[in-house]
């Protein structure tokens, strides 16, 4: 006899008449397949029944229609806390890779960078790391990656988001 998976379903359910009721477990009893399966109808129903339906918000539909029909009523602004953080750090690193290129290119600019330092009247001299900031091939390649990490950082959070809210606006 061929039972329908809704049959089985109806069963668990407790839907079934008594005689259709009375056939099921018979099959249940006699044939290891249909009990197999039965078993198998079972466990997923009851794993069903413990999870919790998650159902949207009570104003869902109209958030999205409002956001179908009015696309540019939700327009968040480009330039929040986090872009104002990463563009003060790109300022500073780009600021410090153009002085050091600069120092380093034209050597007449070094006089920007004292050479002693006088704190509550005692003179320090700043010449010998001065000369060890100039010569030093380590510092120079880490500003040069720091003006690297600059443009990068400049393209990855202003550029690139940039460009793909204007290609939204204008694929519309």
């Amino acid at each position: 006899m061929q039972i329908s998976n809704d049959t089985i379903l109806e069963y668990i359910d407790g839907k079934l008449s008594g005689d259709e009721r009375i056939v099921i477990e018979q099959l249940i009893i006699a044939d290891p397949d249909f009990k197999k399966r039965f078993e198998a109808f079972k466990t997923v129903d009851s794993t069903l029944k413990l999870d919790k339906l998650q159902s949207p918000s009570s104003n869902f539909v109209i958030q999205v229609m409002k956001t179908i029909l009015h696309p540019s009523l939700k327009q968040d602004r480009f330039f929040n806390k986090t872009r104002y953080f990463v563009l003060g750090l790109i300022v500073v690193a780009f600021l410090g890779t153009i002085y050091f290129l600069a120092i380093n290119f034209y050597p007449t600019l070094s006089g920007i960078v004292a050479d002693q330092v006088t704190i509550s009247n005692q003179t320090v001299d700043l010449k010998p790391a001065n000369k060890f900031l100039s010569n030093d091939i380590i510092f120079k390649m880490v500003f040069y990656i720091n003006g690297i990490v600059c443009l990068l950082l400049f393209e990855r959070a202003f550029l690139k988001p940039l460009f793909q809210r204007r290609k939204q606006r204008f694929s519309m």
